[in-house]
């Protein structure tokens, strides 16, 4: 196989060179590092100038590898195969392989390794510490590992039999990549043939290669990062185009239902009051259904247009000092019948004295309705159902409970999610958009308080939710 060794020598000098390892049948980069450790001596050239001249071509090699483009872009299967070529064909070695250690480097594993004489690359051989302990315990310790004698040598002979010499290695040279402050790897520089005597300038040059492996290893993980920040941003920007495409749809969709929606409730009053002439039961029976139809359209049209105020971040409140106690009666009272017609218990606990809360008393009573709404949907027939209130040192603790069908232990932190529905199913007995008790978690935390639930399957619910007392904040209505 023929050699490209350029030395940087005086023509004659390199040319009488060549013709020597011709003539004795050595590559000629061995008869330079002979002469380097004054094996031999050979005409007027120096060792002096035979190691600069190494020295030189080294830097050569390195310089081309620093501007190399796989390196720059953080293409590191490209990079790696790059550095192994160069660092074979400058030490003029049979094998160059990156090393990558696994966690807590119980192992290394090859990540590309380059066999000189056949122009091939492979990867994926792995040795582990538990199999060579003295070994690893070698290149841990050095920064440059040199062995002439690989097969005999105490650091490397474990290797022998298994790896040595199926591959005919007889010298080895390996220098560990360090990059943040740690050792991640190394590069093994494998010989084969006669054994090999490491020159110092071939063990700086391995550190230098190592050094290379480490700056690939930076560049492809900024790499990853710039990506990684660029898909976020581009996801982004995404979302928000999605959420304005959203926020529009609803307001345009909940604006354009509403008008009809007027006209239907406004004529189902007109029949309700016979004015279009009597009703025999089984129309006003039919009158009924439909405005208890109209009414669930109404409400999902106010949770929907609420939606949009809180997603568009136009909601306001309009806060006054209200008692607490009497709302809570009052919204209670208003669902009695509701809960009646399914023969639920309803009962109320109460302070004994007024409990005052400056607080948007509409939005207060949006929150509990809600939760008694759901309380009375998900309680079987014959079930009971209790609203709470007390005095806590945080403020004022509402609770509403029930003995329902309750949620499973994997829904709970779902319930609160937009369009979240624990049954989603086109036949699901109960009706709802799954946006209730999302706005009910936002309206509660605009006013300053918190929510939450404790549920067991079978067995009931109770939700809860906080409100500050003293919380004087008087905000302009949407």
């Amino acid at each position: 196989m023929a050699l490209d060794i350029t030395l940087d020598l005086d023509p004659a000098d390199e040319a009488a060179l060549r013709a020597a390892a011709e003539r004795e049948g050595l590559a000629l980069g061995e008869l330079v590092r002979q002469c380097l450790r004054g094996e031999r001596q050979f005409g007027p050239v120096s060792p002096e100038g035979l190691a600069e001249a190494m020295h030189r071509r080294q830097q050569k090699r390195l310089l081309e590898l620093a501007k190399n483009r796989a390196l720059a872009t953080g293409d590191l299967k490209r990079a790696f195969a790059a550095i192994t070529e160069a660092a074979a064909e400058t030490l003029e070695v049979e094998r160059v392989g990156i090393w990558r250690y696994e966690a807590e480097q119980a192992a290394v594993t090859c990540a590309d390794l380059y066999e000189r004489s056949r122009h091939i690359h492979s990867a994926g051989t792995e040795l582990k510490a538990q199999t060579y302990p003295v070994y690893f315990e070698a290149i841990a310790a050095d920064r440059v590992l040199a062995v002439s004698d690989a097969q005999q040598d105490p650091r490397t002979r474990e290797l022998r039999d298994s790896y040595l010499i199926p591959r005919g290695i007889t010298s080895m040279l390996d220098a560990s990549i360090q990059w943040g402050g740690r050792t991640i790897g190394i590069v093994c520089f494998e010989h084969v043939g006669p054994r090999r005597q490491w020159a110092l300038e071939e063990e700086s040059f391995a550190a230098s290669i190592a050094d290379m492996v480490a700056l690939a290893l930076e560049h492809a993980e900024r790499k990853q990062a710039e990506d990684e920040l660029l898909r976020r941003a581009i996801e982004l920007d995404h979302q928000k185009e999605l959420h304005r495409i959203k926020t529009n749809l609803i307001n345009t969709v909940t604006h354009e239902l509403r008008t009809p929606l007027t006209a239907i409730i406004g004529y189902l009053e007109f029949l309700s009051d016979e004015l279009g002439g009597p009703l025999s039961a089984e129309q006003r029976a039919f009158v009924e259904r439909i405005a208890q139809s109209a009414s669930q359209l109404q409400r999902l049209v106010d949770d929907l247009l609420d939606f949009a105020r809180l997603e568009a971040g136009t909601f306001r409140l309009v806060c006054r000092k209200i008692d607490l106690c009497q709302k809570i009666e009052e919204i209670v009272e208003a669902h009695r019948p509701q809960a009646a017609a399914k023969g639920l218990d309803l009962s109320v606990a109460l302070p004994d004295a007024p409990l005052m809360a400056y607080q948007d008393p509409l939005r207060f009573g949006q929150v509990l309705s809600n939760l008694l709404s759901n309380a009375i949907k998900f309680t079987p027939e014959g079930g009971r159902i209790e609203v709470r209130l007390s005095e806590t040192p945080e403020g004022a603790r509402v609770e509403v409970s029930d003995t329902g069908i309750g949620v499973a232990p994997q829904h709970v932190p779902q319930l609160f999610e937009r369009f979240f529905q624990v049954d989603s199913s086109s036949t699901r007995e109960r009706a709802g958009a799954g946006l209730g008790l999302s706005i009910v978690k936002s309206l509660v935390e605009l006013m300053g308080g918190e929510l939450g639930v404790e549920s067991e399957l079978g067995e009931g619910s109770t939700f809860w939710f906080t409100l500050p007392l003293n919380r004087a904040v008087l905000l302009p209505e949407a």
